[in-house]
């Protein structure tokens, strides 16, 4: 069966525009503080790139965030409010960085660079300026205009385009039912009775009476494994969405044994028998951790029993 991957509603809430206030008072903080260290940076080209990303990235982080709190559900709205809010610091970032440059590196203050950004046509003679005559003698670099105005062009396509699909790319998962997000979701790892024994098939296609075969996993980085990630709301247990994910155990040279997360079905709408399915899964995996914490351990040497009979033979063990 051909499942369709989960999609948002669409909607926005008109409590969604409340909070882009709040969102622009934090984009000009971080565009300001972007500015100074756009003007102190010592490695022009490849640390001003990476300042840009970190900016698109915070830019992003904000307006998910605006959608979170606003129950905006539309990505379009969500990507587009992330490039403008971008947009927004990186013209924060450029006007302070050139009132620092023309005031000989003195420091200005948030509300200096306020009455510039409140001033297009200043600010626009003093970026001409720059693009004609470079940077003043005193600033650490001084490309000529092709340059910069080829560099101003790939930093705002970087800033905007990230801000825009880190806002638009979020897994979120909405109870339209109940009117709330649906944060974190229930993670069952199971592992297949044998080693590598697992049927891409039967997960690819969500047979609940394979999955329910699976046994809860040991040691996640060392078994192959299936993460099924559930979310349901919490409240109506009706609506929701799921995934699986396939993982692989992997060395890594710094931090020993890693896991591979490899998607096997992407996020995917709950239906009626998977909400039933999931019950059952749930009720199995219960009654199968309860069975394990009463029987007794893997290794006998580990068995409070033997070790007291083997007391009782005087430390005689075999």
């Amino acid at each position: 069966m051909q499942r369709q991957p989960y999609q948002l509603s669409g909607r926005v809430s008109p409590f969604a525009m409340l909070f882009v206030p709040f969102g622009a008072l934090f984009v000009f903080g971080i565009g300001f503080l972007h500015g100074y260290a756009t003007v102190h940076n010592p490695v022009f080209g490849v640390g001003s790139l990476l300042l840009a990303l970190f900016l698109g990235y915070l830019n992003g982080w904000a307006t998910a965030w605006i959608g979170r709190l606003g129950h905006c559900r539309n990505r379009i709205v969500l990507g587009s409010l992330g490039a403008f809010l971008a947009t927004l610091g990186l013209y924060v970032s450029w006007s302070t960085a050139l009132s620092i440059s023309f005031k000989g590196m003195r420091a200005v203050s948030p509300l200096e660079v306020w009455f510039g950004i409140s001033a297009p046509a200043h600010w626009f003679l003093m970026l001409f300026d720059v693009a004609q005559h470079g940077w003043p003698a005193h600033f650490h670099h001084r490309p000529q205009a092709p340059m910069l105005w080829l560099f101003w062009l790939v930093e705002w396509v970087l800033v905007a385009g990230l801000a825009g699909m880190r806002a638009a790319g979020c897994r979120r998962v909405y109870c339209e039912a109940c009117h709330g997000w649906i944060e974190d979701p229930k993670s069952f790892y199971l592992a297949p009775p044998e080693e590598d024994a697992v049927d891409l098939e039967a997960l690819g296609d969500v047979h609940w009476a394979y999955i329910n075969q699976l046994e809860p996993v040991i040691n996640v980085n060392l078994q192959t494994h299936v993460l099924v990630s559930v979310f349901q709301c919490p409240d109506c247990h009706r609506q929701g969405a799921m995934a699986l994910d396939l993982g692989l155990p992997s060395a890594n040279v710094r931090r020993g044994m890693d896991v591979d997360y490899r998607p096997v079905v992407a996020l995917t709408p709950l239906t009626e028998d998977d909400l039933s399915a999931v019950a059952e899964l749930e009720e199995t995996q219960r009654a199968r951790r309860a069975a394990a914490a009463d029987a007794a351990p893997c290794s006998p040497w580990l068995s409070d029993a033997r070790l007291a009979a083997a007391d009782r033979r005087g430390g005689e063990t075999l």
